[in-house]
């Protein structure tokens, strides 16, 4: 009894030992915010609103069999040109396949590296006027926002970086470093015609850019629990993606003598069991890089948690798996998005065919998932195939960088009060084509982002407050003073 009770002790020492250790780390945890430097630059954006509408106004959508309104998208090239005089006038515009654009604002010392920032031309449809406050199209400003398909994703991203560019060349700014703005016209479909295009343009003619900064983090409210300030969330990577196509063959014949196993229901086992073994979830470099910012911010329970997850984060794995967004974070996801099979009510199918869209955490590859699902399903009957146009993850990028800098003080300065944080974004961007240019790639607009808001992006009623416009404008009128310094 005495060795039990001296066991006993000393793992109360230990347990003792090892609480104190955590709640040291976490009561010593170091800020890693940057404070605001230096002035706001001028920018006129009062009629920034308006234009942004008339923008919305012009039916750039692209659609997933690739057809376009080229009319359209010419017409949005033509009202670019007209809205932002200034703009064409000094900076060198070039249409690359057509729909897209690039601007090259030349810098005064060549030697250093340019600033490529992006955005998109084209929206996903709006197939009907069907519980829209107001039409899709119609780019109506009522109760101090901007309504209509695009607001958020991505013209307003477009239109802001013009306005700012336009403002600051009325205020007779001139950049030292060379800067790009690269707007593809199917971002909404893969970019493959647009951002990949401009990116073998680039890669032609060597240029290296310093850094990219694309659409896919946002200014978030309310989707950190415990932290009440706003959150700019940067994102440092995205998940790759893959469309894996499984195809069942079996005999078909007439539904009155079924056999025992049809393609149809292997194909639902199939579905059932990608579903029932999900790939394993894990904490990645980006998601960890996340917690390190936060926590320091965060209340003493969240900071003892997010600070020590050399111990908590089997625990903060759990956690976020509870909600779908924080699983998705966690793991490499697959679900079935397409399922066809049969013509006719009374004829079995003799084949059947799904589409499983798979999000891939950095660190897993296409033939990692594919043998995966293989796996998973169990069955050499249903035929697994990744095809050849597949995005693999991109490597994270530095948060420390000089240009990350560049992008943390220009947040701060406009938005005073937001914790910088870097996140990994699930949605796949126009940036992943331009990874082979630099490893500088960061996604980020300064536009608020809710638990409402993010289901407006591709969702009836999208709409930005013309508040929180202004401010996009502002900050990219920041970020191309400070990086053309």
């Amino acid at each position: 009894m005495k060795r039990v009770g001296q066991a006993l002790a000393a793992a109360a020492l230990l347990l003792a030992a090892f609480v104190g250790v955590a709640a040291f780390r976490a009561a010593t945890l170091r800020s890693r915010q940057v404070a605001s430097r230096g002035p706001l630059v001028a920018v006129d954006a009062s009629r920034a609103p308006d234009r942004l509408a008339e923008a919305i106004r012009i039916r750039t959508v692209s659609r997933e069999d690739g057809e376009v309104d080229r009319v359209e998208f010419l017409r949005f090239h033509e009202w670019l040109a007209s809205a932002y005089p200034k703009v064409h006038a000094a900076l060198e515009r070039e249409t690359v396949n057509e729909l897209s654009l690039l601007y090259e604002w030349r810098g005064e010392d060549p030697s250093l590296a340019p600033a490529l920032l992006l955005a998109h031309i084209d929206v996903v449809p709006a197939e009907s006027d069907a519980g829209w406050k107001h039409p899709p199209f119609e780019g109506r400003i009522e109760g101090g926002e901007v309504w209509g398909r695009g607001a958020l994703d991505d013209k307003a991203s477009l239109v802001a970086l013009m306005e700012a560019a336009e403002s600051l060349l009325g205020h007779g700014f001139r950049s030292r470093r060379t800067l790009y703005f690269a707007f593809g016209h199917d971002e909404e479909v893969g970019g493959r015609r647009g951002a990949r295009a401009i990116a073998d343009l680039l890669a032609r003619r060597g240029v290296k850019p310093e850094f990219v900064l694309d659409e896919g983090g946002a200014l978030t409210r309310g989707l950190v629990e415990g932290v009440t300030a706003p959150v700019a969330a940067v994102a440092v990577a995205e998940k790759g993606v893959v469309n894996v196509e499984l195809t069942v063959s079996g005999a078909g014949g007439h539904s009155s003598a079924p056999p025992q196993a049809t393609a149809a229901g292997k194909l639902a086992r199939a579905v059932a069991r990608i579903e029932a073994n999900p790939m394993p979830a894990r904490l990645t470099a980006p998601v960890k890089a996340t917690f390190d910012y936060i926590a320091p911010e965060a209340p003493f329970l969240q900071r003892l948690a997010a600070g020590n997850l050399w111990v908590s984060a089997p625990l903060v794995l759990r956690f976020m798996q509870r909600s779908d967004t924080g699983n998705a974070q966690t793991r490499t996801t697959c679900v079935a998005t397409i399922l066809e099979a049969g013509t006719k009510s009374n004829v079995i199918p003799a084949t059947a065919r799904a589409v499983v869209n798979c999000r891939l955490l950095p660190g897993d590859t296409v033939a990692g998932v594919a043998r995966h699902l293989r796996e998973a399903i169990g069955d050499p009957d249903v035929q697994v195939r990744a095809p050849e146009v597949h995005s693999e993850p991109p490597p994270p990028s530095d948060f420390d960088s000089p240009a990350a800098q560049w992008l943390k003080q220009s947040i701060a300065e406009t938005i005073p009060g937001a914790i910088l944080a870097p996140v990994l974004t699930t949605g796949a961007t126009d940036s992943r084509h331009y990874a082979r240019l630099t490893r500088n790639i960061y996604r980020f607009a300064p536009i608020t982002a809710t638990a409402e808001t993010l289901r407006l992006a591709h969702g009836v009623n999208e709409r930005i407050s013309a508040g929180d416009y202004r401010r996009a404008v502002q900050f990219y009128a920041q970020l191309i003073s400070n990086a053309g310094r």
